[in-house]
Parts: C-alpha cells; sequence; structure tokens
C-alpha cells in the first residue's frame, strides 16, 4: 500500500465499478484508469445495519434484524409499485409504444458560490483537472456552473470546494421537473397520466407515512416514477392549421377581455419576455414575427460571439439545456415552451390564435432539452442571468418541482433550502433591474400553504415571498372564474393553490395555443394545454401590455414594481378565490389603469359630425388662415372676422416658414386620422413663447410642449381636429409622433402622414350638362388690375368682385393645357389673341375645369408668378415667392417661377360625383413674361421625376371642341320641361334642380311644318321661329348646318307644342306652370357681355364654366350680382364651342323664355340670341372599344381606332373582354384603375337616370377617357334584334288625362305599367308584332339600343336621319340625351317624315325609339334610315342601320317575349 501514499482521491466509476480513477501525484495528477476489484457497498436502513444487501445477484441477510428492515422494504416497494405501475402501462402501452427516447446522460454538475468576489472554482483546482472542468460564471448574481467530464471529478473536486472558508452555496445539479406534453384533461394523454400518477404517488406517500413516520425514499421514488412517464398527445387539431383561424376558440380572449385591452395597446415591441421552458418553434406562422432578435449575433460571423456575452450564435434566444456548441438555437422538440410563448404573444395575424400581447417580444431560453422535458436548475439558473443581461423586461417561468415534497429528508431540506439560496442570488439581480418574473403554481391539487408543516419549498412559485413587488405565483383558473380543478379519468387534476404562496389566478383550463408539429403534438399547429403553465405567460403577457402604456414616453420598460401594483388593482375580485389577492387578472382594466397613471396624457375625442366618407376631396396637409393683427388664441368662431390671407402647407408638420409674421395670427386647421387605437406619442419641438402658442388635438389643449406628449383613443380609425394657433410666427415649430405599440425610441418619433385637409363641399352640380368628357381643356376668367397693388392676398377670396365662377370678368380664354414655362409671351398670346396693345398689362383671375378621380394617388405641382390651386373649394397648394414682409410687398416681375408640389391626393369621391371642379386663382403681374403650368405625378414618384401633364385627367363636359370626334352631334338647341309645383313639383322626390325623366323633351330648331300651328298662319305673327314654316330659308322638314338657316334661343310652350294651348286650358293641372331648361354648345359669348332672360320670373344662365345671370324671385337667395350680367366681354375660344344653358321656372304655357343677347332694346331680331346651326351644337355620345389605359400620359378618343384596326363586327368584337370600355367597378379593376364604391355609383348613376334617356351603364357616367359617357360597351347585346317595351294603354295617367298631353308624344311614362316585351329579328325598318289587347287605343312602345354608326374608323361623317311615322303613329327619336327628331303631334296630320342632319364617328350611338301608337292591327312600323351626306337625301340612297339592343333587355325579352 506503500505505492498508495501519493494518492490524491481514489473513486471507482459510475459506470464500471471495477474500474478505479485514481489521480497520482507521480504522474503530474493526470488522470490514470487502473483495475481493482469492486469494492463493497454499504447501506443504512434506520438504526441497524444491512450490509451487503446485494451480492450480485444473490440476497444476503448477514445481520440479526435485517429481516425486519427487509420486510419494510417490501411493503414500500408495494406502494411505489401500485402507485407507479399502472400510470406507467397507461403512459407506455407496457412496451408496446412506438416512439421511444433514450435516458438522458447523467449530469456532473455544482452550483456554486463564493463569499470572495471574483474567486472561480478553478482557481481552487490544480491545473491538471482543468481540462476536465467547465466553469461558467453568471455575471448578474455570481454563481458558478460548474460541469464534469464525470463523478469521480466531481466528487474529487467537490471536496475542494467544501474544504473553502468562503464557501457561500454548494449545491448539486438535478433534474427537478419534467414538462408535459399534451393535456391533462384529455384522458391519452402524458398530463392526464402524469396528473394521475402524480396523485397516486402523493396518496402513496401519505399511506406509507401511517406505516413509518420516515417515508422521505418512498415518496421520492413515487416522485421519480410519475416523472418518468412520456406519451403520445391525441390528435386535437383536424384542420390545416396554418390557413385557419381560431380566435373563437379562444375563451380566455373575453374573459380577460383582451380586446378591451387592445383598443389601447396590443404591446409594444420594446417589450420583451423571456420564456424559460423546452424552447420556441422558430419558424410558427404565429411565432416567427415575434421572437426577440438579439440583432449583434444576426448580422454578425457564424461561429464568432459577436455580442462578447460568452455565448455564440445566440440570435434567438440560446439552449442552455444540451450543448451549446451544436445547438445553440434555442428549437422547441417538446411542444410545451411554444405553447406558453404563444398564449403570451402569438401575432395577431388573421390565422391560428393570438396571445394576449401580440406585438411584443419572446425571447426563447430553452431550460429543458430532451423530448421528455426534463428541466435541470443550473439551465434555468444560466436562462435568468441570460434574460438580465441581454434586455429581457419580464421571465415567465412555467415549471416547477415534480411534486409538493411532504416529508423531506434533513438532506432534502438543505437541498430545498440551498436551491432556494441560489434562486435567491439569480433572481436578485432582476429585481435590483425592476424586471419582472411570473412562476407557475403547479397541478398537483395541491394546498401550497401546507408546505410550512413539512419545512419544504415549491421554487419558483416560493421565490415569489422574497419578491413581492416584482414577482407572482399563478394559479389557473376555469371559464367559471374557479381554480381548475375537476375530476378527469376517475382522478382529482388541479391546479396548486394557496392564500400565501400563489399570488393571482389567471386561465387555465385548455389552452389553446401554438405548438410545433411534432410527432407528439399530432403534427399539428396548435393544440390545447391545461394547468398553471398555461395561465403563467398570460399574465406575463398582461404584465407586457402594462410596461407597453407606462414604458413608452421615457422609453423605460423597467417598471416592474409599477407594472406588477397596476396589474394587482386592475384584477378582478373574485369570492372565494384561493390566492393571496381573490383576483383574476383582467388585461383591459390593467391597460387603462396604467394609462390613467401616466403624466402628460390626453384623451382624445372624436371630432362629431365628422364623416370621411362624405369628404369629396382629401389630402396630406394643413390648412393656414391668417388675420391681421392679433385676434385672440382662445376658442371662438373666425367666421365672423375678416381673413387677410390663406394658405395650404403640405409638407411634413415642420412649420419652419411662414407666408406673413409679425403683426399677424396664424390658425392652421388639419383632421387627424388615427388609424389605431392606443397610445400615441408626440414630440413638439419650438423656440416659440408659449404665451402666444396654443395647440388643440381632439378637444385637449396639449400642455408642456417640448416635452413627450401622450395622446390615447380608444378609438381605431377614429378624426380629430387639429388646431394650431401662433400670433406673430416667427419660430419654427417640429411636430413628430410615435405610433402605437411603436416602443417610443428616437428612431420611433416621425413624421406621420396623418394629417389632411378635406371638404365636404361638393363639386359644381352639372345637372344641365351632358355627361360625356368632352374635352381636356380649361376655361380662363381675367380682369385686369393696377399692378402696384398686387399683393399675396389679391387671390385670396377677398371682398366683391370675388375670384369666382359667379363674378364679373372682362375676358374669358380657352386653351388646351396649362404648360407656359418660357416666361415668353406664350400665355398672353394664348389668353388674349389678335388683341395687339389692347393686352391687359397685369391681371388678376380663376381656371377651371374638371377633374376625374384618378387611379392611383397623386400630387399636383404648380408653376406660376403668384397662385392658388382648388378641388372643390378647398386650397391645395399655395404658390407664392418666399418673403419675410408682412405681405404689402407688390409683386414683381422674376425671371424664375416659383415651384410647388402638393401632398398626396389621398381622396378624391368618384362614387358619388364623376367629375370634380378644379380652379386655380392666380395674379400676373406682367402677362408679357410669364409662366404657367399645372402638372402632376404619383404620389410614389421617386425623387427627381418628371411631372406630366394634368390633361390626363381632365375630363370636361363644359367644353368641346367638335372637330375631336369624341362624340357625334346634330344642329340647335334642346330643351327639356318640368311641371313646375314651386318649389316642388308634382311627383319630384327632391326640389330643383329636377333630375327625374323630363315629362317633354324637344329641340329647337323645330320644324314647324310639323304641327297644326303652320295650318293657321295667321297665328304665327312674330312667332320668334316663324322661318321655319314652310316658307322659311331652311327646308320645313330639315334642320341644316347650311349658312343662313338659324333659329332663335327662346320660345312659347304652347307655339311648340300646340296641342296645349293657352294657361286657362291646363289650368290646376300639372302642366299649369312648368319648368324649362334648354342648352346648346356655341363658339362665342355675348355680345358686350351682357346677357338676359325675357321672363321675370326666377331664372338662371350659364356659359362655359360661369354662371352668368341669375335672377333669383327669392330673396334670401338672391346675391350680389342678383338679375345683373356677369358674362365676359370677350371671348376667345380657339376652336372650342362651350356650354349655353337657360333655365326658367314657374313660367306658364303662353309665356315666352329665352335668351337676349346685348340687352333688351325692343326688337326681337336683334335682341334675341341667335342659334346660328352651323356653330350651335349638340353632342351625341357614341360608345367603342376603343379604350384608354389608366396609366397612359394623355387621353385617347374613345371614338377614334386607328385606321389600321380591322373594322368591327359584332362577332369579332364580343368575342374578346379586353376590348371593351370599363364601365363597372369589376371591369375598371381588370383594367389596373382604382373603383371606389362601385354600389354608390350605381345608386347615383339611378339618380340620374331622368336625363339620360336610355339605360346607363350600372357604374353611370366614370370617364376615364374622352368620349367616355354614362353608356358603355358592355351594354350592347351581341345580336341584332328589335327589343320593344309596350306599354298598357292607361287613360288615366297624367299624360292622357291632362288636356293637351293627350295629343303629344310625351317623354315620361315610365310610371305605366308594361304589358309586353317583344322581341324580333331586324332592324330599323320593319313592323313589330304587338299584343292585341289595346289595339286601336293610345299606347306607347319603347326600342332602346344602340344603332352603329356606318363611319369608317377614325372619321366624322355627315348622315340625314330619315323618320317616316306612318298611320296611327308618332316617332321621336333620342340618342343620348338629345332629341334627334321631335315627335308629331299625335296623331298626324300631313307630314309623315322629316329629314335631319347629324355627324357621326364609328361606334355605337345609344338610342331611344319612342313610338305612340293607335294602329288597329297590332302592329308597330318601324321606318328608319341614313343617307351619308345632305346631298345624297333626294337620291333615296340609304345605309343599313345595325340595331342592338341593350344586352340586358334581350336577355329579359327571350323570356317575356309574345306575353
Amino acid at each position: 500500500m506503500a505505492e498508495e501514499t501519493n494518492i490524491l482521491y481514489k473513486q471507482p466509476l459510475d459506470n464500471n465499478p471495477s474500474i478505479n480513477l485514481t489521480l497520482s501525484a507521480e504522474n503530474g495528477n493526470k488522470p490514470e484508469v487502473r483495475e481493482q476489484s469492486p469494492p463493497k457497498k454499504v447501506s443504512s436502513l434506520g438504526d441497524g445495519w444491512c450490509k451487503g444487501l446485494f451480492c450480485g445477484q444473490r440476497i444476503c441477510l448477514q445481520r440479526p434484524g435485517c429481516a425486519h428492515w427487509f420486510l419494510i422494504l417490501i411493503v414500500l416497494a408495494i406502494i411505489v409499485v401500485a402507485a407507479v405501475v399502472p400510470p406507467v402501462c397507461v403512459l407506455r402501452g407496457c412496451g408496446s409504444h412506438k416512439h421511444t427516447e433514450q435516458a438522458p446522460e447523467p449530469v456532473y454538475r455544482l452550483i456554486v458560490s463564493f463569499q470572495t468576489i471574483e474567486k472561480t472554482v478553478k482557481s481552487i483546482v490544480p491545473p491538471a483537472l482543468y481540462e476536465y472542468v467547465d466553469e461558467v460564471l453568471l455575471q448578474s448574481s455570481g454563481l458558478h456552473i460548474v460541469s464534469f467530464n464525470s463523478s469521480e471529478v466531481k466528487a474529487a473536486i467537490r471536496d475542494l470546494i467544501e474544504a473553502q472558508p468562503d464557501l457561500d452555496l454548494l449545491l448539486e445539479d438535478r433534474e427537478f421537473y419534467r414538462a408535459p406534453q399534451g393535456d391533462m384533461l384529455a384522458a391519452d394523454s402524458e398530463a392526464a397520466s402524469k396528473a394521475a400518477a402524480a396523485a397516486a404517488a402523493i396518496k402513496a406517500a401519505i399511506a406509507a407515512a401511517a406505516v413509518s413516520p420516515n417515508v422521505s425514499a418512498a415518496a421520492a421514488a413515487a416522485a421519480a416514477a410519475a416523472g418518468s412517464a412520456t406519451t403520445t398527445q391525441r390528435r386535437h387539431l383536424a384542420a390545416d392549421a396554418s390557413t385557419s383561424n381560431y380566435e373563437g376558440s379562444l375563451w380566455q380572449r373575453s374573459v380577460v377581455n383582451f380586446d378591451g385591452a387592445w383598443n389601447i395597446t396590443e404591446g409594444v415591441a420594446g417589450v420583451v419576455i423571456a420564456v424559460i421552458d423546452t424552447g420556441c418553434e422558430l419558424n410558427h406562422p404565429d411565432l416567427k414575427s415575434n421572437i426577440w432578435v438579439n440583432e449583434l449575433e444576426l448580422g454578425g460571423d457564424p461561429g464568432v460571439d459577436d455580442d462578447g456575452n460568452g455565448l455564440i450564435d445566440d440570435i434567438y434566444g440560446y439552449d442552455f439545456s444540451g450543448d451549446p456548441t451544436t445547438t445553440p438555437k434555442p428549437k422547441d422538440i417538446h411542444s410545451h415552451g411554444t405553447h406558453c410563448g404563444g398564449i403570451a404573444a402569438a401575432a395577431y395575424n388573421g390565422q391560428g390564435v393570438s396571445g394576449v400581447a401580440p406585438n411584443v417580444r419572446i425571447m426563447c431560453l430553452k431550460a429543458a432539452g430532451t423530448e421528455s422535458g426534463v428541466f435541470y436548475t443550473s439551465a434555468v439558473l444560466r436562462a435568468l442571468d441570460y434574460a438580465h443581461n441581454m434586455g429581457a423586461h419580464i421571465v415567465s417561468c412555467s415549471f416547477g418541482p415534480q411534486l409538493p415534497n411532504l416529508f423531506p429528508s434533513k438532506a432534502e431540506q438543505d437541498t430545498m433550502w440551498n436551491e432556494t439560496k441560489a434562486y435567491q442570488k439569480a433572481l436578485r439581480p432582476l429585481v435590483r433591474k425592476d424586471m419582472l418574473i411570473f412562476a407557475a403554481a403547479g397541478n398537483e391539487n395541491f394546498l401550497l400553504d401546507d408546505l410550512d408543516k413539512a419545512n419544504s419549498t415549491y421554487n419558483p412559485c416560493t421565490m415569489a415571498r422574497y419578491y413581492p413587488n416584482n414577482m407572482m405565483c399563478v394559479m389557473a383558473t376555469n371559464p367559471q372564474d374557479q381554480r381548475m380543478h375537476e375530476l378527469s379519468g376517475n382522478v382529482d387534476i388541479g391546479s396548486n393553490y394557496g392564500t400565501k404562496y400563489v399570488d393571482i389566478g389567471a386561465p387555465g383550463r385548455q389552452i389553446l395555443s401554438t405548438v410545433p408539429s411534432l410527432y407528439g403534438t399530432g403534427y399539428q399547429l396548435y393544440a390545447n394545454k391545461t394547468g398553471s403553465s398555461a395561465a403563467t405567460p398570460l399574465v406575463a403577457g398582461v404584465a407586457a401590455l402594462i410596461l407597453s402604456v407606462i414604458g413608452p414616453a421615457s422609453c423605460d420598460f423597467y417598471q416592474g414594481s409599477k407594472a406588477l401594483q397596476i396589474l394587482v388593482d386592475s384584477s378582478d375580485k373574485i369570492p372565494n378565490l384561493p390566492v393571496r389577492t381573490s383576483s383574476r387578472v383582467n388585461a383591459a382594466q390593467a391597460v387603462l389603469k396604467a394609462r390613467a397613471s401616466l403624466d402628460n396624457l390626453f384623451l382624445l375625442t372624436p371630432m362629431t359630425g365628422f364623416n370621411s366618407t362624405n369628404q369629396t376631396v382629401m389630402i396630406n396637409g394643413f390648412n393656414e388662415t391668417y388675420f391681421a393683427g392679433d385676434i385672440g388664441l382662445e376658442d371662438q368662431s373666425y367666421a365672423s372676422l375678416n381673413i387677410y390671407d390663406t394658405s395650404a402647407r403640405f409638407t411634413k408638420s415642420l412649420f419652419d416658414s411662414y407666408k406673413y409674421g409679425a403683426g399677424y395670427t396664424l390658425v392652421v386647421r388639419a383632421s387627424v386620422y388615427l388609424n389605431q387605437s392606443g397610445i400615441y406619442l408626440m414630440k413638439i419641438s419650438t423656440t416659440a413663447n408659449s404665451v402666444d402658442l396654443v395647440i388643440k388635438l381632439g378637444q385637449s389643449k396639449l400642455a408642456n410642449l417640448n416635452t413627450t406628449i401622450q395622446l390615447s383613443t380608444d378609438t381605431a380609425g377614429g378624426w380629430y381636429e387639429f388646431q394650431l394657433r401662433y400670433r406673430n410666427p416667427v419660430a419654427p415649430i417640429d411636430i413628430r409622433m410615435a405610433l402605437p405599440n411603436s416602443g417610443g425610441a428616437a428612431g420611433d418619433y416621425q413624421y406621420l402622414n396623418v394629417f389632411y385637409v378635406s371638404t365636404d363641399f361638393q363639386p359644381g352640380n352639372l345637372y344641365y350638362a351632358p355627361s360625356i368628357a368632352l374635352s381636356s381643356a380649361f376655361q380662363v376668367l381675367t380682369r385686369p388690375v393696377n399692378a402696384s397693388t398686387l399683393t399675396r392676398a389679391s387671390i385670396a377670396d377677398g371682398p366683391f368682385p370675388k375670384l369666382q365662377l359667379d363674378q364679373p370678368y372682362n375676358y374669358s380664354s380657352v386653351l388646351p393645357d396649362l404648360s407656359f414655362t418660357d416666361m415668353a409671351t406664350g400665355l398672353r398670346d394664348a389668353l388674349y389673341p389678335n388683341m395687339n396693345d389692347t393686352v391687359p398689362m397685369s391681371v388678376v383671375g380663376i381656371v377651371h375645369t374638371r377633374l376625374r378621380a384618378p387611379e392611383i394617388p397623386m400630387r399636383f405641382q404648380l408653376t406660376c408668378q403668384l397662385c392658388a390651386l382648388y378641388i372643390n373649394s378647398l386650397q391645395v397648394l399655395d404658390v407664392f415667392t418666399a418673403s419675410t414682409s408682412t405681405g404689402t410687398t407688390t409683386t414683381t416681375t422674376t425671371t424664375s417661377m416659383p415651384t410647388k408640389l402638393s401632398g398626396c391626393l389621398a381622396q378624391l369621391s368618384s362614387s358619388r360625383f364623376p367629375t370634380h371642379d378644379l380652379t386655380i386663382r392666380f395674379a400676373l403681374a406682367n402677362t408679357s413674361a410669364t409662366g404657367f403650368k399645372l402638372s402632376w405625378m404619383p404620389c410614389d414618384a421617386l425623387s427627381g421625376s418628371q411631372a406630366t401633364t394634368v390633361t390626363t385627367h381632365v375630363a370636361n363636359n363644359l367644353l368641346w371642341k367638335p372637330s375631336s370626334g369624341v362624340a357625334g352631334y346634330v344642329p340647335g338647341m334642346q330643351c327639356d320641361v318640368w311641371p313646375d309645383g314651386y318649389p316642388l313639383p308634382l311627383g319630384e322626390s327632391a326640389p330643383y334642380p329636377y333630375e327625374s325623366q323630363p315629362w317633354l323633351k324637344f329641340r329647337l330648331p323645330i320644324a314647324i311644318a310639323q304641327t297644326p300651328r303652320v295650318y293657321n298662319s295667321s297665328t304665327l305673327g312674330t312667332y320668334v321661329n316663324s322661318n321655319f314654316s314652310s316658307s322659311s330659308g331652311c327646308r320645313a322638314d330639315n334642320e341644316s348646318f347650311s349658312n343662313g338657316c338659324y333659329s332663335y334661343a327662346s320660345l312659347t310652350l304652347n307655339d311648340v307644342f300646340n296641342s296645349i294651348g293657352a294657361q286657362y286650358t291646363i289650368a290646376g293641372t300639372a302642366l299649369s306652370f312648368v319648368y324649362i331648361r334648354c342648352y346648346t354648345y356655341v363658339n362665342r359669348g355675348f355680345r358686350s357681355g351682357v346677357t338676359s332672360l325675357r321672363t321675370s320670373s326666377t331664372q338662371y344662365t350659364f356659359l362655359g364654366s360661369q354662371s352668368v345671370y341669375r335672377n333669383e324671385k327669392t330673396t334670401a337667395l338672391r346675391g350680389p350680382y342678383n338679375a345683373a350680367s356677369t358674362a365676359p366681354n370677350v371671348t376667345s375660344m380657339q376652336g372650342y364651342y362651350q356650354l349655353l344653358v337657360f333655365e326658367s321656372r314657374y313660367v306658364g304655357p303662353a309665356s315666352q323664355v329665352g335668351l337676349l343677347d346685348g340687352g333688351f332694346n325692343g326688337n326681337m331680331s336683334s335682341d334675341n340670341f341667335k342659334l346660328d346651326m352651323s356653330n350651335t351644337l349638340l353632342p351625341i355620345p357614341v360608345v367603342s372599344s376603343t379604350t384608354s389605359s389608366a396609366t397612359r400620359p394623355s387621353l385617347r378618343l374613345l371614338l377614334s381606332p386607328s385606321s389600321s384596326e380591322p373594322s368591327e363586327t359584332p362577332s369579332s368584337r364580343f368575342s374578346s373582354s379586353a376590348s371593351s370600355v370599363p364601365s363597372s367597378a369589376s371591369s375598371a379593376k381588370e383594367k389596373g384603375q382604382m373603383p371606389r364604391h362601385a354600389a354608390a355609383a350605381a345608386a347615383a348613376a339611378g339618380g340620374r337616370r331622368g336625363l339620360l334617356q336610355t339605360a346607363v351603364s350600372s357604374s353611370g357616367y366614370m370617364p376615364t377617357a374622352l368620349g367616355s359617357s354614362a353608356w358603355s360597351l358592355s351594354q350592347v347585346s351581341s345580336t341584332q334584334r328589335i327589343v320593344a317595351t309596350v306599354f298598357q294603354p292607361n287613360a288615366t295617367a297624367p299624360y292622357e288625362a291632362i288636356p293637351g298631353l293627350s295629343s303629344l308624344v310625351v317623354n315620361n311614362y315610365t310610371s305605366t305599367a308594361v304589358q309586353s316585351v317583344v322581341s324580333v329579328a331586324g332592324s330599323l325598318s320593319g313592323s313589330v308584332p304587338v299584343p292585341a289587347n289595346g289595339a286601336g287605343t293610345n299606347r306607347y312602345v319603347r326600342v332602346e339600343g344602340f344603332f352603329r354608326s356606318p363611319a369608317a374608323a377614325g372619321e366624322m361623317s355627315k348622315y340625314v336621319l330619315r323618320v317616316r311615322d306612318g298611320d296611327g303613329q308618332s316617332v321621336a327619336i333620342t340618342m343620348g340625351n338629345i332629341t334627334v327628331r321631335n315627335a308629331v303631334e299625335f296623331p298626324t296630320q300631313t307630314v309623315l317624315q322629316t329629314r335631319g342632319e347629324i355627324v357621326l364617328p364609328a361606334g355605337f350611338v345609344p338610342t331611344l325609339v319612342t313610338v305612340k301608337n293607335k294602329r288597329s292591327d297590332a302592329k308597330v312600323v318601324l321606318d328608319l334610315g341614313l343617307t351619308p351626306t345632305a346631298a345624297a337625301a333626294t337620291s333615296q340612297t340609304e345605309v343599313a342601320m345595325e340595331w342592338y339592343p341593350l344586352a340586358t333587355s334581350a336577355a329579359n325579352a327571350s323570356t317575356t317575349a309574345g306575353r
């Protein structure tokens, strides 16, 4: 034995008792393996000795009394077997389990702490042993985790450690918990079996205690057996979880009130919950967006410790359970950790499930590495250290002891309290950092308060009593707000509880959450689990929401103690809930209470009466109003104050310059749209004197500027009023905001696009204009001014005469585009052609056109000397030369024009209004040297992109160049007549302007030879249209384009319709008084700019964009120019025609109505506005397959396809949907456009049905290109047929009962029932059978559809339309809204046939043929024809009129024909 004197330590290896490890000083203390005989093993039990109990495979009883202890051992063994074997068989199938797992490798680890700071275990270990020892120092706590490669090395070094006088803590690392798989309420799951085994083990231990007072070994054996069980979880969900939404299965969502909390916050990404568990499924669809990321490692080099924390590639957390060199990722191969992470923070993404805090981050810290979910103390301590060091704010611990130890031995007590000391050291740094820790109470259905009786612990749950301000132990509750406790498979299952050690309750029964797709989860992504493990992360998530409210303003989320107090105070008190607080968490109340605790918080009140959908225009930016002097900063109405000037600011919310400064008061307004509920952060930076500045948002006056202001709203998608009032504006004001859930870091504060200006002011109602996009031109109205008086305020909406369309101007011009940049005479020459020396030098004026809604969000770019752009009265741009003056400086000529870019046009309502008013108010100091340009670009255009002409989005129906080919036309003036009940006519549901179908329609000049009036020529007298009698210079049956063929814009109704008679004959009827509206397009203005109307009733006249005459009989409606002409003195059309309209209300049938040209001088021929038929034209819509791309730089003609295109045939035209004009929301969408509220558009179209005689497209008038109208190619049937709607004879209808109307062909008979819809093959020449029932009586027949123009593609061709009435019937022809053929008074007299000229491009013409029929042979005769030119009319060479019915009526006729 002498050679053994240098042996330091000798111990048999655990895995081979025949081999000893000898460390010898002679060989340098290197390990040495030697053979030696197996030593004798000595066991002790009680006071007796039973040596050599097991000798190989023999049982040797070597001392008296050994049999006594042996019998006791047998009893205990039977108890343990009875308790453990049945559940193990249930779990494993007694060997039948197909999925097995190897037992975990034995661990050789110690947890050590010294009183001497920075002392390490390696410092006391001989250098020769370094390679067998791995030591990790936990920086936050000073704990050392020491690992060894064998039990022999561990034992040797443990002796050295125990010999240290400054040893503070020494603890054997151990397995203390195994996370269950599955749901303990599912009978076939591991969790259920484990719960059953745990209950059996506790009962066995209590039973054993009755036999012997020392049963710790039996309890430990039972606990070990219960903890070793594993099984397969049953398949919970059959659907594909990646595409399913299971929010409805989250019963805890309503109990805890997730949604109420989410109205304020969904959590901020800056809040991090460390989930210490079995890891996370990093690619789970509900978790991957919320996994915490270590940015230094993510952007670093693989295999390198980039952040210097001692761990390599810890990108998403870390795996502390295994070999960190091979498994740094905390991947979950169990499911428990993924389930817990999802409960806390699964994303709210419309699929799967969502956590209580769906926007916070999860730091995945893996402390259990095997499929069986084994937790070791050292791994938990390392995870706590990592959470502290790497930025977690909350720690969730859903683990604990395998069983409560009710009868611990002295050694077990020492171990538990050493473990408690280790936890204290590990948790203390977290508490000092003001972090939060939540631990699970466990699921053994045990009153944890009874631990005191056994001097036992249940860590980490019982650690909460040491840190009550920062830590809680959580009990699981059920949907009835009771402790989760029930029978499952005759087993008592329940959450642990207690009013001393358990603090709070939270839902924990069958909580559906995320799991990895594994064998053990049935390869599903979501599963239920029950227990305090589920309740704990839910409470952690609620705490995260609290921190998300109280932390962002200071960007400090380490406020655990405050958050914990809020959590407790806001929880719901539940009577008899067996926890310390008697409470269950309430997320909504917690967040509300957190919000109430904030300083400098303002609760925003949404605007009342503001509806964004009612706004016709909305654009990012601010409106500025300047008042001269000090008007005060208090709340007041500004309507009564004199506005000095206005401006528009469409940059970011940085006010760094002002239009006016000292001596003025600025009021800035905007509507703020906050699309999220929650708490917004605002920082206002300014050096402005606080007594000169007031900022209000949502009715709250913001205080403490230059600090972080917190703005809370409970409404997602709310609108809030913003006002900034600044006296003597000089200093810059910078306003930045951070979104809810953003965290409040410096980078979170941005210039948010939440400020909008808008108006609900509707565009001018062009009820009197045809619904055709006729041009992309602009009308410019100017008046001269003194250049020396021009200021920035000269274009403001100031005193009369204002720059408005109903004000007087000297000049009217039409420009095809606003694109003048040469700073020379281009603009002057365009505005004032051929005026030479009379051109004004300095002018103010207004530009007007109609803008269609853009397909993509757009911005305007405007260049001018001094101008402001408006859409529907909303100022969207203000261009002026920057100056520090007070604004009184005269505008001078400059060598370059300022250019400004507007904000993004966020909304331009197209659903209710097809076009909008675009106006520019401007001042030109020198018309001979100036530029003027309006253009646009997409909102997302790259910096430096060139703007393009705005004519791509102009659809003007007030200006028209007939030669453009966008529409066909006929000569004359269209007149429509309604009964006028003044103020509400009979049958109208809305007051003037009437938009239902007019009762009567006709076109001037009317062929007098068609009427009975011509046969009593003595009654003509000085009738204004007497030249259209049979002796006129124009042919009596033909309205001609010939020079010298003219009429007057005047009439008396009973001259046009002789049957109506004098007023006394229709007194008391609907036609006692009528409203007459007449319109046409002319290429001139009024002589000397003066006009008037003949009657003294209420009258209006419109010319182009202007209202040029108004005579209001109602005093309250009169303006400053009532009964006075505001027409321009000089009109320059440059080949364009402008719309001319006059209206007369409440006039009798014998009253003469009409326009005067140049004033009233008593001379009918010179006073009346003369309609020269060659220059007085009415547009006719034509639809074609030629379309315009939504992104083309200009609008193509719909009516003029390229001459290279093949001629259309119905078969080829209808075979390709790509050629059709978008006429509905769906087709427009296919074209890449942005249809808005198609249903509303259809409703709007229905409201206009009266003016659009043929049935219009379902989307109504939605101009997408020049030539667009209310009709579309999709309405044209693919087959040539006549579809006739026959109306029932109705002798009591107004059009038959009112004297005189029975002898007319009226327009409005839609209230009459339909008798039949008949469909026959043919065209507009032939007979159509109608029901015999009603033959010989007055009845109406309606044929509507499209006739195909025979014009060649790309050409405008002139035709003569021949119409023959036939016996017993009269025929009226309407194309679009225009009466192309006036019906002969019924029944016909001598003239049975008329011919009228019409000019058409290629395409399909929407046409209505109305026949009043009294034939006795039960048929309607159609006799229409076209001849190519007026000269060919006598040759009777006619072209076929191809006729296509409405597609819908053709389909209906197939089922109603012959009725």
